[in-house]
């Protein structure tokens, strides 16, 4: 597989959850791609560093969605370390605009 972003190998296929708390209600929000280890490291960290500040303002996602988002994040972001460091293609790339895609 390849990495939808830049295009290297090796990449494999993740979901990243982000946890909006709201007083009354939760908010969830989630990506499922085809990453490599930078883009998805990259991706993770920032839907782990939202879900950490807004994720908590809620009683359920206080208790039940926020939880679970952290665990399933850090769980992702375990399995893309230990992916091998990808593979350079064509300079007909372009990570630096692509990688944003995500992490809006």
């Amino acid at each position: 597989m390849t990495c939808q972003v830049c295009g290297r190998a090796p990449a494999m296929r993740v979901t990243f959850r982000r946890v909006v708390g709201m007083v009354l209600l939760a908010r969830t929000v989630w990506v499922k791609a085809t990453l490599c280890r930078e883009h998805g490291e990259r991706t993770g960290r920032a839907f782990l560093k939202r879900t950490l500040v807004e994720g908590w303002w809620s009683l359920f996602s206080l208790v039940i969605f926020n939880p679970i988002a952290i665990a399933s994040n850090l769980a992702a972001l375990r399995k893309l370390r230990a992916l091998d460091a990808p593979v350079a293609r064509p300079a007909t790339a372009r990570p630096a605009e692509a990688a944003d895609r995500f992490t809006t």
